[in-house]
């Protein structure tokens, strides 16, 4: 058995958009106008989310850094990557040093050409170090 078909009213009608350029020097103007702050807009959008993406991106490699400066020893150290952050141009150095009883390593995280620093205090904990102090500079 076939059903019936659709009434005219129920089938979606295709719409068809269109653009007329401006025929007058003025209509042109105006939309030169009313484009250029919508296009600064949306770049200064743009690289605000780069800005937010690359500091997340910062901050994980800092926390990395601390977590692996807690389990090594003094010393300069550049850790070894995967080549895909390296290929990002990211990059993890650590410079630990004794302090008294302690340790103190200064992190450096690197994305492209933007960096960010944090020196950590560690405090010998059991059988390993524990941080007890973080500050970014």
């Amino acid at each position: 058995m076939r059903s019936a078909a659709p009434a005219a009213e129920d089938v979606p009608q295709e719409r068809h958009l269109s653009f007329s350029p401006p025929n007058q020097p003025h209509q042109a103007a105006e939309m030169r106008v009313s484009i250029i702050p919508t296009t600064h807009l949306l770049a200064a959008d743009i690289r605000r989310t780069a800005g937010t993406q690359t500091e997340a991106q910062l901050e994980q490699l800092l926390l990395a850094g601390a977590t692996i400066a807690a389990q090594t020893g003094t010393g300069e150290h550049e850790i070894d990557l995967p080549e895909g952050l390296k290929r990002q141009g990211m990059s993890i150095s650590i410079s630990a040093v004794q302090s008294g009883e302690g340790r103190v390593a200064q992190i450096t995280a690197t994305v492209e050409q933007d960096s960010a620093i944090q020196t950590i205090r560690l405090q010998r904990r059991g059988d390993g170090w524990a941080i007890v102090e973080a500050a970014r500079h």
